[in-house]
């Protein structure tokens, strides 16, 4: 048996290697995603960070494949230890066992400790509480997983880690069922994310019409005529290639009147489009334009308004083609002189 296990030691430090770093990002990758599903959940006005909305996805990507790849590694201990490639003194598996282990100890510890801090300062949110509890699990698990491998021997009955692999696989698939029940598929992030350029080009339209007409006081007859002014860059539909093109119209040109259009995949009113606007504070539409048309950079949840629908929002639209209705103040916005320079001298 020794002989073995000497001749072993490589692929015995190799497996188990593997092992704990396959656990490890199992429960760091899902302790990312709760993260980001929390954030979003339970959103803070003006709280920024790195884990919100847009890394739900991808976070469940990582975790899902992180799931994978330990259950392949759950296979090659089992094989290695019904193999007499490893026994429970060995020195290898010991060592990196009681490594893992002490690394729940500390997540057990540190998490306690941020609890405490957070809770007598005050700031103990319904949403860290619920973080400080994920963690708290992942914890736990930890220490009774690596104690469980500490115990394992070639006597030891399968059904323990097909027991283990198969909770992995149900959280994995309970995981992806109430991502896409709560925040739509990833066909609909990206009909979101498509809807939001939609705007953000319209509201810069805006901001080039009233650009023109200050430069030569008069709206300009079609969007081609755009292209004179100087560093125009002519905002193109997310789906272009597929024929979605941007319209524009003069409604009245007294009035200085006009419509632009765009045609949108998901209406402002959808229960998807609400939950990302609420939880990004209103991100979804970065710029707050005032009634002419023209953009402000202040943030619209600072300026309320944001809405339980977001039928207060004066970007909101319905799915399909829908046409924003503009007029140019004059008065806020008048026409540009022309520099002194230019102007004509009569000798």
């Amino acid at each position: 048996m020794n002989t073995t296990h000497k001749h072993n030691t490589p692929r015995e430090f190799v497996t188990y290697i593997g092992y704990i770093v396959s656990y490890l990002a199992v429960a760091l990758s899902g302790m990312s995603f709760a993260f980001a599903l929390l954030n979003v959940i339970f959103p803070e006005v003006g709280s920024y960070t790195s884990l919100g909305y847009t890394d739900v996805f991808s976070a469940l990507g990582i975790f899902t494949t992180a799931v994978i790849v330990f259950l392949v590694m759950v296979y090659v201990v089992v094989r290695l230890v019904k193999q007499g490639g490893t026994h429970p003194d060995s020195r290898v598996r010991t060592w990196t066992l009681y490594i893992g282990q002490f690394i729940g100890y500390v997540t057990l510890a540190v998490t306690l400790a941020i609890a405490i801090k957070y809770f007598f300062g005050g700031e103990f949110t319904v949403r860290f509480a619920l973080k400080s509890l994920v963690v708290l699990l992942i914890g736990i698990d930890a220490v009774l997983f690596f104690r469980h491998e500490l115990s394992r021997t070639d006597k030891t009955p399968a059904w323990v880690s097909m027991v283990m692999s198969v909770a992995a696989g149900v959280i994995v698939i309970v995981s992806i069922i109430g991502t896409f029940m709560y925040l739509g598929t990833p066909n609909i992030a990206r009909s979101i994310k498509h809807d939001e350029q939609r705007v953000s080009d319209l509201q810069a339209l805006g901001s080039n019409i009233t650009n023109w007409y200050q430069s030569h006081g008069s709206l300009p007859t079609d969007l081609a005529t755009l292209k004179k002014q100087d560093y125009y860059q002519e905002p193109r539909d997310p789906q272009y290639a597929e024929g979605r093109v941007y319209t524009y119209q003069v409604t009245d040109a007294k009035k200085l009147s006009y419509e632009i259009c765009g045609t949108f995949d998901l209406g402002s009113d959808n229960k998807f489009v609400v939950r990302k606007d609420r939880a990004t504070g209103g991100n979804n539409y970065p710029y707050s334009p005032r009634a002419n048309g023209v953009m402000t950079l202040e943030r619209r949840f600072d300026s309320g308004e944001i809405s339980e629908t977001n039928l207060d929002n004066p970007w909101h639209h319905g799915v399909g083609n829908h046409c924003y209705t503009k007029t140019i103040d004059t008065k806020q916005y008048p026409i540009f002189e022309k520099p002194i320079g230019t102007r004509s001298v009569e000798i």
